[in-house]
């Protein structure tokens, strides 16, 4: 008795009408789960009950290979449709999400050093392009303001090389002129002078340019209590016009290198000592991690107005003070550019009181 299943078989039949050979393939498939009256009503055959009836249910391939060929050729031709929609579509979609990015970089290419106030135009909406627009305007904010910078400190420097250059010339060219009568030990001496305040502006101007450029040892520690001690102690000595004294608490280890910590004390102390009227006082102090220097005068003190402005190149708010007996300008803008490479801050605390806050080498709250 075969057995349930399928199985696919070629039948010969009856010949054709015309004598041919009949041979079909059909695929063929046996069942016993039919109850025998669904066979009965089915057929018109009837089973003896005790007897297995089997049933042969033959099938034709050709209405199945005509509907693969049917889907072959939608395959066929839709594939390649659909391949191309969808290639279409993506091209339409990731042009109008490239656009902003385009305009960016059009925008971009069409900034230089002389169109530094131009902005690349930022698309409304809130997503990475937007951000990166966003970005790319902050950058060229930045960029813009130091090149502004940069080009007033230009300026402010060939003023202010220019003035002592001149005055050095006018004091040989006067008395070449009267050779005779001139008091040559005199011009000698002025011109001297003159070169000499004409060195220190030229290295206040190398040191201002190469401050930030030049990287801090890591391992280099300095005690600020030690420094400001024996700047204090020279200018006690040395100094006629104010009284200097100092307060310190000492462990003051802060990372840096004692040339740079030593000239910002320097100039906050000569600051101080030309605006004194009697004394100038400075402390140093530690606080959690951090340690402060101030220095401060009996002077008339900084107006607020100018609490900011005093840190600028070539500022000197006594306009009536002449670049011989006042400063050049730069003592306290040297300052904040020493403490900021020392990833510090300078700030004035009141009209006459100078404090810097610099990180600890440790923390200072352990026993030295």
């Amino acid at each position: 008795m075969p057995a349930v299943g399928w199985d696919v078989r070629k039948v010969r039949l009856p010949p054709t009408a015309d004598g041919a050979e009949n041979v079909r393939t059909f695929v063929i498939g046996t069942t016993d789960v039919l109850p025998p009256d669904r066979i009965q009503k089915s057929t018109g055959l009837e089973a003896p009950s005790a007897q297995r009836l089997t049933v042969y249910v033959l099938a034709s391939p050709r209405r199945a290979e005509t509907a693969v060929a049917a889907l072959d050729h939608v395959l066929g031709w839709g594939m390649p449709v659909t391949a191309a929609f969808v290639g279409l579509t993506a091209w339409v979609v990731t042009g109008r999400a490239l656009r902003p990015i385009e305009a960016i970089r059009v925008k971009m290419a069409g900034i230089t050093a002389g169109a530094l106030d131009q902005r690349v135009p930022v698309p409304p909406t809130a997503d990475a392009v937007a951000k990166l627009a966003q970005t790319t305007n902050e950058t060229l904010d930045r960029l813009e303001q130091a090149l502004l910078r940069e080009r007033r400190f230009v300026a402010d420097a060939s003023h202010e090389l220019r003035s002592p250059l001149a005055a050095l010339r006018g004091t040989l060219e006067i008395p070449l002129a009267q050779r005779e009568r001139a008091d040559w030990p005199t011009v000698v001496s002025a011109a001297l002078a003159d070169t000499v305040r004409l060195q220190h502006l030229t290295d206040d101007l190398l040191l201002l340019c190469s401050a930030s450029r030049r990287p801090i040892d890591p391992g280099s520690v300095v005690d600020l209590a030690d420094l400001l001690e024996e700047q204090v102690a020279e200018r006690a000595y040395n100094h006629d016009a104010a009284v200097f004294t100092c307060d310190v608490e000492r462990p003051a280890l802060v990372r840096g290198e004692e040339v740079r910590c030593g000239r910002a004390i320097r100039n906050l102390l000569d600051n101080a000592a030309r605006h004194a009227r009697s004394t100038v006082h400075a402390t140093v102090r530690r606080e959690a991690h951090t340690v402060i220097l101030t220095v401060s005068d009996d002077g008339p003190g900084v107006p607020v107005a100018d609490w900011e402005r005093i840190f600028d190149t070539f500022v000197r708010l006594d306009e009536a003070r002449t670049r011989t007996d006042g400063g050049m300008g730069l003592g306290l803008a040297i300052v904040r550019e020493l403490v900021t490479t020392l990833g510090g801050t300078v700030r004035v605390t009141g009209g006459s009181t100078f404090a810097v806050r610099l990180p600890a080498a440790r923390n200072l709250s352990d026993p030295p």
